[in-house]
């Protein structure tokens, strides 16, 4: 064999021994022994209706969620408006059924690589979880890691944990998301009217400013009512404002009495075709866009349609919610956003 090829081969074989070494070093753990399926968290697999108290932490901040008299999730830090009962439910199932699958490492300099380090450890990206009963039991704590995909014995994915008390980490089979931002656990959803029940959106705009536009089926285009001289309304534009309430979503909540929108809002009333009326002001306050909503039935409107009007005003009184930026822009377009552009001056 040419020297050149012995060299080469060396180099080769150089490289396969230290990529076979880091994989070994970057490998989470070396099992020692197996969790034979067992339940994560028995006491909580036991008793998931037992769970009154959630609280949720990480390097940055932390959430609180509490079940209230009416069995209703809240979060209390915002006013013990109500949280998400589905995700809620989502998370509370999701650790009951988590089940150990491997026990991994008990190295503490090797909890960083599964994200299962403390809390205050630099640059920690462990979120700890605990779930509590009414009489202060603790029915589950633990440190949740990364995700691992691939192994876990047939499931799908799998997650690192480092359990309250235990010397090691474990893979558990089963996945939850454990948001620490309390908006994350908010119930998001504030109203829905969709476009095709839509008759009738009236404006007036922070500057005093006022427009409608309606129509009488709901499988006739709205027409703005309100058209200045030697203008003429964008068709699309104004055909959009019957999506003016469609999924309206939150973003952060205050209650009212703590949060009052200045006089310079947006004041807008839409009322559908099966008399629902729903009022709200939108206003920018701090660079950031607030709302508050009323619901009303007309006075011939069918029971739905008042059980409706029932339901989003339980929702809505009492509160101020902040709206996605996209969602704002739509909810009260100017007059000027609803009319065809004017060609520049000469033209």
């Amino acid at each position: 064999m040419k020297p050149k090829s012995v060299g080469v081969l060396a180099v080769v074989t150089l490289i396969a021994v230290m990529a076979a070494a880091m994989a070994v070093w970057l490998r989470p753990g070396v099992t020692t022994l197996s969790g034979d399926d067992a339940p994560a968290f028995p006491r909580l697999r036991a008793e998931p209706g037992a769970a009154v108290r959630i609280a949720i932490a990480d390097a940055d901040g932390s959430v609180f969620l509490a079940r209230d008299g009416t069995d209703v999730w809240i979060l209390p830090d915002k006013d013990g408006f109500p949280a998400d009962p589905a995700k809620v439910r989502s998370l509370i199932a999701g650790l009951a059924d988590m089940r150990l699958a491997e026990a991994k490492t008990a190295r503490p300099d090797r909890f960083p690589r599964l994200e299962v380090e403390v809390l205050d450890a630099p640059e920690a990206q462990s979120r700890k979880i605990t779930v509590s009963a009414g009489d202060g039991r603790v029915l589950a704590e633990a440190l949740i890691g990364r995700r691992a995909y691939g192994v876990t014995g047939g499931r799908e994915a799998g997650t690192y944990i480092r359990r309250t008390g235990d010397d090691h980490a474990w893979l558990a089979g089963g996945t939850v998301d454990v948001p620490t931002n309390a908006g994350a656990w908010l119930r998001q959803e504030v109203v829905h009217v969709s476009a095709d029940r839509v008759k009738k959106v009236s404006v007036t705009s922070p500057d005093g400013a006022r427009y409608r536009a309606d129509r009488n089926a709901a499988d006739a285009d709205l027409r703005l009512r309100t058209v200045p001289e030697e203008r003429t309304a964008e068709a699309a534009a104004v055909r959009q404002l019957g999506a003016v309430l469609t999924l309206i979503e939150l973003v952060d909540v205050a209650a009212a009495e703590d949060f009052v929108l200045p006089d310079e809002a947006a004041a807008v009333t839409v009322e559908t075709f099966d008399g629902l009326r729903i009022g709200y002001r939108l206003a920018i306050v701090d660079d950031l866009p607030w709302a508050t909503f009323s619901a009303e039935p007309q006075a011939d409107a069918p029971a739905t349609v008042v059980d409706e009007a029932r339901n989003i005003a339980d929702r809505v009184d009492g509160w101020v919610f902040r709206m996605h930026r996209s969602v704002a822009d739509r909810m009260a377009p100017s007059l000027e956003a609803l009319l065809e552009q004017q060609p520049p001056n000469g033209s």
